[in-house]
């Protein structure tokens, strides 16, 4: 882990305490993995050690999934995967740079559009997802939800 301890199987460790401590109510539960966001800012996101931090992310979403399907839950939860931001070598987003302002959302059930999306769709897909309209919010998200009705 990192300085906080949430990098990594520590984030994942606090994922299994989490999931102890709901049992099968129903709940919303964010996880951040940060390795890649770390080596991105310090080396950049085209090296051999941003795509390691990647594998391992992907590794630790993995676990997460079987430990939701060994407890019977995987059938019942939506997994959303995104990124908290793109890059530009060492920098964060820069909304005039469409490769670094797009992301990708991912969902394990064919419920998502398969275009790119913003960093600024984040957000009212998850809330679309939970049934909240985010269509009267003041001030309205810039952004819009990337679930297929």
């Amino acid at each position: 882990g990192g300085r906080d301890s949430y990098t990594g199987d520590n984030t994942t460790e606090k994922v299994v305490e989490a999931l102890d401590s709901l049992g099968t109510s129903p709940s919303f539960l964010f996880i951040h993995y940060k390795a890649a966001d770390v080596v991105a800012h310090r080396s950049g996101d085209q090296g051999e050690q941003y795509r390691e931090a990647i594998i391992e992310n992907d590794a630790q979403l993995g676990d997460v999934i079987q430990m939701l399907s060994l407890r019977g839950l995987l059938d019942s939860t939506d997994i959303f995967v995104t990124t908290d931001h793109g890059f530009s070598g060492i920098f964060h987003v820069n909304i005039d740079l469409p490769s670094v302002s797009q992301t990708w959302l991912a969902s394990r059930r064919p419920i998502l559009k398969t275009t790119p999306a913003s960093v600024l769709d984040v957000t009212p897909t998850v809330l679309d997802a939970l049934g909240i309209d985010v269509a009267g919010f003041e001030p309205p998200y810039r952004g819009m939800s990337w679930i297929q009705h």
